[in-house]
């Protein structure tokens, strides 16, 4: 049973080593660098689930991968718009539409902009390749944490037919399946799958008995693949995901009285005339009649032409894609309209990339490119405040923002590694970024906070995001890196401001200097790896997103640092024994950051960042019992643990996730021909309490709000291929 085992691709496979008991492990190849190259070989922080590591795990979906890999954290901000991705340290809280993600979410190498893109169902996967640190010179803008690169399956010369059927608790019901074969054998080959999700939700709304946080998702994708000439090959791709679930659930917790305009009114929601009552459970709150939804349309067409010419290679990508959401929310989680949240967004974006590169064989390998993303959104954001307003006897609360955000982003980029000596490689790359925002935005119906006409702005930025590493191959199972890079986030507008008369200027970009030193080994022939890395991080304008009072705030931190190191192995000593796991430290501290947008403590100076988790760790045991000719049993355990994060940063308690334990499990049975598999399985055994996400409303309505992640799951899976 694997548990995350970073850097070194936890897979399990292995080649067998004459008739004795002991194997190697396999050589794991990753694209982390836009060219295939041996993992234990690429100098880069990086952890790899592989085919079989996600088949055996239950891997559905971005969350799953986070307490499998080191420094990675993730968080659902309310909703599927609102995710929270950190990686040492590096994220962002900010969701709105003028504003841009920390960490690159890349799917067949076409980058995915949108942060209410990011949480997709995850199925017919070939690989997932977590990058960890500033990927400012291969992948650019909006990689300033790291970067997740996600490999769909390609179509096959030969006919193949997949189905997997998945049952378990909160009436879960899954199906996935795929069909892939040769149109035109060695000409033309095409691939189609699917995935259909349905969930009861973990919360139960003990007004009328509904369950909420609920799963309803379908999904498809169809690749064709051309080869006209024996130099070209064309991959076409078309891929659409449609959700219905209801909002995640916001749970209160009564802190202190209800305040008007941060006067104590002397009341709270559980008073009259609110009446407010909350049950002791977690997973059970009072929203009252009130209903949430999430509706979410994702769609995407893709083509990738490939020629290879003499000794390079010229690769062109081009893709669209568009999304729509349509949010209704409750984000204080009481039964009155208090703070309702009705959001509408559209994307809408158009990326081309030109890549050349030469191929192995020389003293030096380089990769050159042309970068062109364009990007439009539109935003209609609705607060109702009708019950508060009324039962404190003040003028309606409610008001609508609708905004516009056009940006273009052109870049120009190259990589170069070229030897020293016969072990030792020098790696140095730069890239020149150009970008250009167009902000709209027009505030209608509000009486407590200015309105604003519709009012524009446009701001550009550029930035070059260096980077230079050495490389000692001491020995064929031994390398030894160091890296200096830079990483660069782009700046942006707050389409949620809303106490500005006039039309409130951007935020600046955030920058991100990075230094590490890392080492990638094998030993005991081939049977241990272990890899490991130490890292120092500093931050300048790093943005932080905050809410107070109802009101959304966007701010440059002035400075901050991250320091850390991670430790990850992989043994495979005996035959059907498989032991992994990894470690993870990190300190982070805004280092002078006096103008935070908390009004209660604007002096965060000295904080610890937000989902910055000082210690994490997980191990992995899975264990092989072969059944003679009939197949065999893999038996597979997890443990975890993550210490304490702050979800804001004001690192109080309150907002914060305390550490905690969780385990997993699987048990699978694979026929001796790999047609059929039959397992049950377990997630968050230890029935661990997990805050996914929380908010401060103590100025408003004196409680503080959180979610939680999913309880125990558990279920029956089956796959037969043919």
């Amino acid at each position: 049973m694997l548990i995350g085992v970073s850097g070194l691709n936890a897979d399990s496979n292995i080649n067998e080593r004459g008739k004795d008991e002991y194997y190697q492990l396999e050589t794991i190849i990753v694209t982390a660098e836009k060219r295939p190259n041996d993992a234990q070989k690429t100098p880069i922080s990086l952890t790899t689930f592989t085919e079989k590591l996600i088949t055996s795990t239950n891997i559905d979906e971005i969350t799953d991968i986070a307490l499998r890999t080191p420094g990675l954290t993730i968080g659902n901000n309310s909703n599927t718009s609102a995710p929270e991705l950190y990686i040492r340290g590096v994220g962002t809280r900010a969701f709105s539409t003028a504003s841009d993600t920390s960490i690159g979410i890349y799917v067949d190498d076409i980058y995915i902009s949108r942060a209410g893109a990011l949480f997709f169902d995850l199925f017919d996967l070939e690989q997932i390749e977590v990058l960890r640190g500033p990927q400012g010179t291969l992948y650019g803008r909006n990689t300033i944490g790291g970067a997740i690169r996600i490999t769909t399956k390609k179509p096959t010369n030969e006919f193949h037919i997949e189905e997997r059927i998945k049952v378990g608790n909160f009436n879960l019901f899954d199906i996935a399946g795929t069909i892939s074969g040769p149109i035109t054998k060695d000409i033309a080959l095409g691939r189609l799958s699917y995935h259909l999700r349905d969930r009861d939700g973990f919360n139960k709304n003990i007004f009328n008995e509904d369950k909420l946080a609920d799963v309803d998702s379908i999904a498809s994708r169809g690749t064709l693949w051309l080869f006209p000439t024996n130099d070209i090959s064309l991959e076409l791709g078309a891929d659409y995901q449609k959700d219905r679930p209801n909002a995640i659930v916001y749970k209160p917790e009564i802190i202190s009285n209800i305040k008007n305009n941060g006067t104590d009114i002397g009341i709270s929601i559980n008073d009259p005339p609110f009446n407010h009552v909350e049950p002791s459970n977690n997973f059970e709150v009072n929203h009252g009649s009130r209903n949430t939804s999430d509706k979410r349309d994702i769609w995407g067409v893709s083509g990738k032409l490939t020629w290879d010419i003499d000794n390079l290679t010229l690769m062109s990508l081009s893709s669209f894609r568009k999304l729509d959401i349509d949010l209704i929310d409750n984000p204080d989680g009481i039964g009155l309209s208090f703070f309702d949240l009705l959001l509408k967004k559209e994307q809408k974006q158009f990326l081309q990339e030109l890549r050349l590169s030469n191929k192995k064989g020389t003293d030096f390998k380089w990769i050159a490119g042309l970068f062109y993303f364009r990007e439009k959104s539109a935003e209609h954001a609705k607060v109702l405040a009708e019950d508060f307003s009324l039962l404190l006897g003040q003028a309606d609360f409610s008001a609508t923002n609708i905004s516009e955000t056009k940006s273009e982003n052109f870049a120009i980029f190259g990589d170069l590694t070229f030897s020293l000596t016969d072990r030792l490689n020098l790696n140095l790359g730069i890239r020149y970024s150009y970008e250009k925002k167009e902000f709209e935005l027009e505030r209608l119906n509000n009486v407590i906070f200015p309105s604003l006409p519709k009012s524009s702005d446009q701001e550009n930025w550029d930035a070059l995001t260096p980077k230079i590493g050495l490389q000692f191959q001491q020995s064929d199972d031994l390398l030894w890196y160091g890296i200096v890079s830079r990483g660069f986030k782009s700046g942006g507008y707050n389409s949620f401001q809303t106490t500005q008369p006039t039309l409130q200027g951007p935020f600046d970009p955030e920058y991100l200097t990075a230094y590490e030193i890392g080492v990638k080994s094998m030993w005991i022939d081939k049977r241990l790896r272990l890899n490991a890395a130490l890292f120092y991080y500093e931050h300048k304008d790093l943005q932080v997103q905050t809410f107070i009072q109802n009101v959304v705030e966007i701010r440059n931190a002035a400075k901050a640092r991250d320091f850390g190191m991670e430790i990850e192995i992989i043994n495979q000593f005996l035959r059907r024994l498989e032991i992994s796991g990894s470690i993870a430290f990190l300190e982070t501290e805004y280092t002078n950051f006096k103008n935070s947008p908390n009004k209660n403590n604007p002096d965060v100076s000295g904080n610890a960042l937000i989902r910055a988790p000082r210690f994490s760790s997980n191990i992995a045991v899975q264990y092989t019992i072969p059944i003679l000719n009939y197949g065999e049993i893999k038996a597979r355990c997890e443990y975890q643990y993550q210490s304490r994060v702050y979800l804001t940063e004001t690192n109080e308690s309150l907002l914060s996730q305390a550490g905690f334990n969780t385990v997993n499990a699987k048990l699978s049975y694979i026929t001796a021909n790999e047609r059929l598999s039959i397992a049950i399985y377990g997630e968050n055994l230890t029935n661990e309490e997990i805050i996914n996400v929380a908010s401060d409303f103590r100025d408003d309505f004196g409680t503080v709000v959180r979610s939680f992640s999913p309880p125990r799951t558990y279920g029956l899976e089956i796959t037969y291929r043919y």
